[in-house]
């Protein structure tokens, strides 16, 4: 899984500028879904919904916080797949289970927030350097009307670390681990990247690596929006994160690292 990454940003979906050659060739060999439609915006109910079937309504999971979360008394395939014999594992962004029911029912369970890991509760292994790259996701950046951390708009700076001690990085050796751990056993992993979602920051290369393809990049519709059939949020969001003062110049920018961050993503699992 990725966060916030819009369909059309792969080049099995008809991107000309994003390199996603690994994904590209998985969508050759497997299923791609052509209709398929998020059921909930926000993170935790849509994702509380993947691992039950059921609607955001059915859940009672409306929000993101961890109450409204799958606990011990409400049912996920998570539970079928550990009693038919499974391993279970989750490497990455949770926003979907209460400790107590991944303490239950998974085997490995290693959590990263967008800014890193280091704050959950369920335990795994914590390097200086996850503090590190957690300490600057959440401390850096101007000042918003947000906060003081790395929140949506343009930076203009690379994340200042190498590759392998990133969030992204970190997930897939992490991923990685637990399918050589377990490959001879029947095992389910969900490995779920807080790439692309903001902070849109990346290391080098990748930080560079589309700043050539600037102009390539169409902001069709972006300049054209009807905020009256949008919801409210969206709008307060849009002037709270100062979106409609940007020029078409920073918004294209944004759009370059995001592109890095995907790329850094699919490569990172290539090279491991």
């Amino acid at each position: 899984m990725t966060d916030d990454q819009r369909w059309d940003s792969l080049g099995c979906y008809g991107d000309k500028v994003v390199k996603t050659p690994n994904i590209d060739a998985l969508s050759n060999e497997g299923t791609r879904f052509q209709d398929a439609f998020s059921c909930a915006m926000l993170c935790c109910p849509s994702r509380t919904s993947f691992f039950t079937g059921n609607y955001a309504s059915h859940n009672e999971c409306f929000y993101n916080n961890k109450q409204s979360q799958i606990g011990l008394a409400k049912f996920s395939f998570i539970e079928s797949l550990k009693k038919a014999g499974y391993r279970v594992g989750l490497s990455g962004k949770n926003h979907a289970f209460q400790k107590d029911y991944a303490m239950h029912w998974f085997d490995n369970f290693v959590e990263y927030s967008p800014w890193g890991k280091g704050e959950e509760d369920v335990p795994g292994v914590l390097m200086p350097s996850d503090m590190a790259v957690r300490n600057f996701l959440s401390t850096s950046g101007s000042k918003s009307s947000l906060g003081h951390k790395l929140l949506e708009g343009l930076i203009d700076f690379p994340e200042p670390f190498p590759e392998d001690r990133t969030i992204t990085a970190r997930i897939a050796d992490d991923a990685i681990a637990f399918v050589d751990h377990n490959k001879s056993k029947p095992f389910f992993l969900n490995m779920a990247f807080p790439a692309p979602h903001w902070p849109n920051i990346v290391c080098e290369p990748y930080f560079s690596m589309y700043k050539s393809q600037l102009n390539n990049i169409s902001l069709a519709g972006m300049d054209e929006i009807d905020w009256d059939t949008y919801p409210l949020a969206h709008y307060l969001q849009l002037q709270c994160a100062g979106f409609d003062k940007m020029s078409k110049e920073d918004n294209q920018k944004i759009l370059v690292v995001m592109y890095g961050q995907i790329h850094s993503l699919i490569n990172r699992l290539a090279v491991s």
